[in-house]
């Protein structure tokens, strides 16, 4: 038997989305969607190279807690991503894909809540404002809906 309370709760999550985008884009300068997805940064170019998806086309992975919170996320991991995003920075073309983690790299995921947000994870090396302000428009996000985290451990690069 289908449980209803968490039907309702993803349809009512997909409207609340439906409606935070137009939201988003009423406050932006682009009209083009949000995005969801993982990144690395040169830091000697100052520039970031990545791979990324629309929210609304972005993998749900809801969570259960006291309520369902709604995520939505980039369904693929920087080491499968590696071989791919790597070919964008010629300087990057000789890494293998082992090494993936050497580099500065970082995540960012959308919460649709209430007060929607979108998560940036990344490596402590990165936090300059220049950098988050290059992230903001790689995935045209809305800077006040964006919240930069530099303290998890899986985005520390390892040298």
């Amino acid at each position: 038997m289908c449980d209803m309370k968490q039907i309702l709760a993803e349809y009512l999550n997909d409207v609340h989305l439906s409606n935070m985008t137009g939201r988003f884009k009423d406050v932006m300068k682009s009209k083009d969607e949000p995005k969801v997805g993982l990144f690395w940064v040169d830091l000697k170019l100052n520039k970031i190279f990545g791979d990324s998806l629309s929210i609304s086309k972005a993998e749900k992975n809801p969570v259960k807690a006291e309520k369902l919170l709604d995520f939505r996320i980039y369904p693929h991991s920087h080491y499968e991503k590696w071989d791919e995003v790597k070919m964008q920075n010629k300087e990057w073309i000789n890494i293998h894909r082992r090494d993936y983690d050497s580099i500065p790299r970082g995540r960012v995921i959308y919460l649709n809540d209430i007060k929607p947000q979108f998560f940036i994870y990344l490596c402590p090396k990165c936090k300059t404002k220049q950098i988050e302000n290059k992230l903001i428009e790689y995935f045209n996000l809305p800077k006040n809906y964006c919240s930069f985290d530099y303290s998890d451990e899986h985005y520390q690069i390892k040298n």
